[in-house]
């Protein structure tokens, strides 16, 4: 397998540069961010329609995660976004229940490729459900928050919005490494 220099590695981990530094965001911003989250799957339909067979076991790094992983953690993060967002907006700052997403992307139902489609389509229909209410919350209820534990912060939900426009992105650009790179 061939090495990688510290630079290169960062570059496939971070194919679209590390995650956005979460604070105040404009209103318009935010508007921008929900509109990526709505059109990320089909972008994400778009690549997994030409993803081979034999290449869902492919990695964008060594030791990485390999696509039929990513597009199962895919489904499985923006789940628990959908449902931290009907926690913010339906209870007042409550704490989420972080998960080990390491541990989640090695069970069984994460490492097959053989039904990757199915988490594709989990995230299309979650996504078209956070559009929807996304798109409906008034300025004040987007920025109600959560608190993480693991942060041991608030995070409100327009924080959300930036972190998981991001992280679909940043998933997309990992797939087409793994796909060119083959590791």
């Amino acid at each position: 397998m061939m090495e990688l220099s510290a630079v290169e590695l960062e570059a496939v981990k971070y194919p679209i540069g590390k995650s956005p530094i979460l604070g105040s965001f404009t209103l318009e911003e935010i508007k921008k961010n929900i509109e990526r989250i709505s059109v990320m799957p089909v972008a994400l339909m778009k690549l997994s329609s030409e993803i081979k067979k034999e290449d869902y076991k492919y990695s964008y790094r060594p030791n990485g995660w390999n696509i039929a992983q990513i597009l199962h953690h895919l489904a499985d993060s923006h789940i628990n976004m959908y449902i931290r967002v009907k926690f913010a907006l339906t209870e007042e700052n409550p704490a989420i229940k972080p998960y080990d997403e390491n541990l989640w992307a090695v069970m069984p139902d994460a490492i097959s490729g053989e039904d990757a489609h199915v988490s594709v389509l989990i995230v299309s229909g979650i996504h078209h459900r956070l559009s929807v209410l996304l798109s409906s919350l008034t300025e004040e209820q987007l920025y109600r928050t959560v608190f993480h534990p693991q942060r041991n912060s608030n995070i409100s939900i327009a924080d959300m919005c930036a972190l998981y426009a991001w992280h679909g992105e940043h998933h997309i650009a990992q797939i087409k490494v793994a796909i060119e790179k083959r590791f």
